[in-house]
């Protein structure tokens, strides 16, 4: 789980009540016990006298560092079968992200007022990788014909009131134009932990059926 700009890894408890859902979903019987990893997103990099975030930098630290230590430590994973990624606002670039470069590795996947687009990519007060605008390359996974063969579940969601819901609905027509199969969903909102925390208790009981 990545959480949103200028949070931490420890969001999706604090603020987020992640644990408290999960328990409360176990307890009713409507899932089945699994573990939440939640990592830091605000991986940066030094330009100049600044620091910028470096998404790739994170992507790769997620696949090289984080799942490999997790699942030695708890033993719960070892295949796509058994994961799943899912963020929040900047979290959901991150998903997009590392799920288009790595399908292989992943079943489940949560986008939450959310974006598949990088805004972070070629902004010049944030990009510490020095791409050009609006590449998006990471997009060009959607192309495959067998992309919506990699994920049982592909949920994209928004508050209704959030202040990116016009890019989000942008999007819809990227989503549309490639024939990614989603589950879409509005919530009553804007872009705050009262819609987010809506979509995790939503999205928990979507996945590893």
């Amino acid at each position: 789980m990545q959480h949103g700009f200028g949070e931490s890894e420890i969001s999706w408890t604090t603020t987020g009540k992640a644990n408290i859902i999960l328990d409360n979903l176990i307890e009713m019987g409507k899932i089945k016990p699994f573990t939440l990893v939640m990592s830091d997103g605000m991986v940066q990099e030094k330009v100049g006298s600044e620091e910028r975030l470096n998404h790739v930098l994170l992507e790769r630290m997620l696949v090289e560092e984080i799942i490999p230590m997790a699942e030695k430590k708890y033993q719960f994973g070892g295949c796509k079968e058994k994961r799943g990624m899912a963020g929040l606002s900047m979290g959901s670039v991150q998903t997009t992200r590392t799920i288009c470069d790595h399908p292989d590795l992943f079943s489940e996947v949560g986008i939450f007022s959310g974006f598949i687009r990088d805004n972070i990519e070629g902004n010049p007060d944030r990009d510490a990788v020095g791409r050009k605008p609006y590449e998006q390359t990471h997009l060009k996974a959607m192309d495959d014909p067998d992309f919506n063969n990699y994920f049982h579940t592909f949920f994209r969601c928004i508050g209704d009131n959030d202040c990116f819901r016009s890019r989000f609905l942008e999007e819809d027509a990227i989503i549309q134009e490639k024939g990614v199969h989603e589950i879409r969903k509005i919530y009553p909102g804007g872009h705050d932990w009262n819609v987010w925390r809506p979509c995790f208790t939503d999205f928990a009981q979507m996945i590893f059926r």
